[in-house]
């Protein structure tokens, strides 16, 4: 269902125009495009040189202008480019909080014209060994909080702290940087929905993407100078996704970041602080801030876009956030490797509870049986998506197949679903063995292969159970020898990450439950 359509296309350009309220100042900061494409790095230096005095980011460290961002960037260019991150083959690993150091690392990669690998960190050791590993990086940058992993994980050769690498000062003339030989890359990791997890590369966005991204950006809501609050890592599709969208509109990013003595954090007294008129968040986080704000609309008063998604939204959830704010929400759904496929909008959710939404423009959705063949509305089948936002293999920049492409560039999301007759799509699941925890998606297989590898563990069951706010977390079963539910459970959080770990460890007798 759906592709291009041209007055749809128009319809949207024209919101996200009027959105961005484009002025003849801003000429001067298009430069930035032109120079480093339409990448990640061309889009903050844009905003960052066109608001210089105005808040482009916000953190735990306070507002940063756009000036201050520059200078910032200014600052870190040379601290990678001494390490051989330059000349379009420099290769950074970052892995940080969210907040302006990662954002500063990534942007100066992208002057280098370098490839910036962003691994979460709630990846856990395993996973940052992996990406180091296809990554091979010349400098790994991280921060207070990542440390510990970084060093535990053994990653070699020189280190860069995100947040302590100094700025050009205000009063000294920036070094300008030869234009890069090809555009910067960013490799993010992908949670394995079209089999193991790798790495998927987001470079420039090309014409065809671009009406894609159009799309998303209307359907997100931006508005220039109004704080869009971001709780999704920076590390994924979803958040970095936002943060260049906040980027090209001109809408200042309140990031959900953590300082290092911080623990979780507040999202409702976030948006009330800065007043934001827009929130993205994933499912569990909607939850949370819905929890923590009740049912007092008044404190959010210009609080008038909630995006969501990289997890199933629970109908309930719509219902109870249509009940505080209104029709705000939209909810959208896609992969790392195809970019966003669909949006519900909230009269979709009112109408079709449960609902993924239409096609975005450019994107083309089928349902398919086992053989390949194509099925009629209402009946379930394996979901393929056929979208321009393809993204690259880390490995030469290949269209990712995995065996899960089909003929034509549509690729199998692992998911199973239905359409109905108005053109929504349903999920009913997924077709292998991805759960999805608050999220993130994680591989039941993965897990159990890590417990089995446990020198006390002789068998060992992992499943999936529902979670109020995290739509599922993991429960395992292990026989064996000396086996120690917690210490178990605390070396899998390290070493899998918080989503992959699971949250019950329960010890059985190996005969009484049939583990092997």
């Amino acid at each position: 269902m759906a592709a291009l359509r041209v007055p749809r296309l128009l319809t949207e350009a024209f919101a996200v125009l009027r959105a961005a309220r484009p002025r003849p100042s801003d000429l001067p900061a298009l430069a930035s495009l032109l120079r480093y494409s339409t990448t990640f790095a061309g889009a903050g230096l844009v905003a960052a040189r066109r608001s210089p005095s105005a808040p482009v980011l916000v953190d735990h460290l306070g507002p940063l202008d756009g000036a201050g961002l520059v200078r910032a960037v200014d600052g870190m260019v040379p601290a990678l480019a001494r390490h051989g991150g330059r000349d379009g083959a420099g290769r950074v690993l970052v892995c940080a909080g969210d907040h302006r150091g990662l954002v500063v690392a990534t942007l100066a990669a992208g002057v280098l014209g370098a490839t910036a690998t962003l691994v979460s960190p709630a990846a856990g050791i395993e996973s940052l060994r992996a990406s180091a590993r296809r990554a091979r990086p010349d400098v790994v940058v991280h921060d207070a909080t990542t440390a510990d992993l970084v060093a535990a994980a053994g990653l070699a050769g020189p280190r860069l702290d995100a947040l302590t690498v100094r700025p050009r000062p205000a009063g000294r003339r920036a070094a300008r940087w030869p234009r890069p030989a090809r555009p910067g890359r960013l490799l993010l990791l992908t949670s394995g929905t079209t089999g193991p997890a790798r790495a998927t590369a987001r470079g420039r966005v090309g014409p065809h993407a671009a009406v894609t991204a159009v799309s998303l950006l209307a359907a997100l809501g931006l508005r220039r100078g109004e704080p869009v609050l971001i709780a999704p890592p920076l590390a994924h599709g979803h958040g970095l996704s936002a943060l260049a969208a906040a980027f090209l509109v001109g809408a200042p990013a309140v990031l959900a970041s953590r300082g290092p003595a911080n623990g979780g954090v507040d999202l409702a007294a976030l948006a009330r602080e800065h007043r934001v008129g827009a929130l993205v968040a994933v499912p569990a986080q909607l939850a949370r801030f819905l929890d923590a704000a009740g049912d007092v609309r008044e404190d959010f008063p210009v609080l008038r876009r909630i995006a969501t998604g990289s997890a199933p939204l629970p109908s309930g959830l719509a219902a109870r956030t249509e009940e505080c704010f209104g029709d705000v929400l939209v909810d959208f759904f896609g992969t790392s490797e195809t970019g966003t496929a669909t949006v519900a909008t909230a009269v979709d959710l009112r109408e079709a509870p449960g609902s993924v939404g239409r096609p975005v423009n450019g994107v083309r959705i089928e349902i398919v049986d086992d053989d390949g063949a194509r099925v009629t509305p209402g009946t379930e089948g394996r979901v393929v998506v056929r979208s321009p936002w393809r993204a690259g293999d880390e490995g030469a920049g290949r269209v990712l197949e995995g065996g899960q492409g089909l003929a034509g560039g549509r690729l199998l999301t692992g998911d199973r679903g239905y359409l109905d007759a108005a053109g929504r799509l349903f999920l009913a699941g997924r077709a292998d063995d991805v759960v999805v925890v608050g999220g993130h998606n994680v591989r039941i297989g993965v897990v159990r292969r890590w417990l089995l590898d446990q020198p006390e563990v002789s068998s060992a069951v992992v499943r999936a159970v529902p979670h109020d706010s995290l739509g599922e977390v993991l429960v395992a079963e292990v026989a064996g020898g000396h086996c120690d539910p917690e210490s178990l459970r605390q070396r899998a959080r390290m070493a899998l990450g918080r989503a992959a770990a699971p949250r019950v460890v329960r010890v059985v007798r190996r005969e009484a439950d049939g583990l092997e």
